[in-house]
């Protein structure tokens, strides 16, 4: 996970792995942009493990940022997370911007 900040837009690398074991790491990285920043852009390219629990963190996650008020920007997803995206039906969620 790699994380830069320029003028209140955070840019963020998950990494490579979303899936329910790395649900309470996630979290440590994105609940704090929350407070810090008013635009998050979430680069997803490396992101080669993923599986159902790690999709519904994100699409949460999104959706309380932007409930907030926030700008998140979902940027390179990988052939992995757009093909579990689309299987559970959720990659127009996912890729929905504000």
């Amino acid at each position: 996970m790699t994380e830069s900040s320029v003028d209140e837009v955070a840019s963020v690398n998950l990494g490579d792995s979303l899936t329910a074991y790395e649900l309470t790491r996630l979290h440590e990285i994105l609940d704090p942009l929350l407070a810090d920043q008013q635009t998050v852009q979430l680069d997803l390219s490396g992101v080669n493990d993923v599986d159902a629990a790690g999709v519904q963190l994100l699409l949460a996650w999104i959706r309380s940022a932007r409930a907030q008020g926030k700008t998140v920007q979902v940027k390179q997803l990988s052939d992995p997370l757009v093909d579990a995206c689309r299987l559970l039906g959720l990659l127009n969620l996912i890729l929905n911007e504000d």
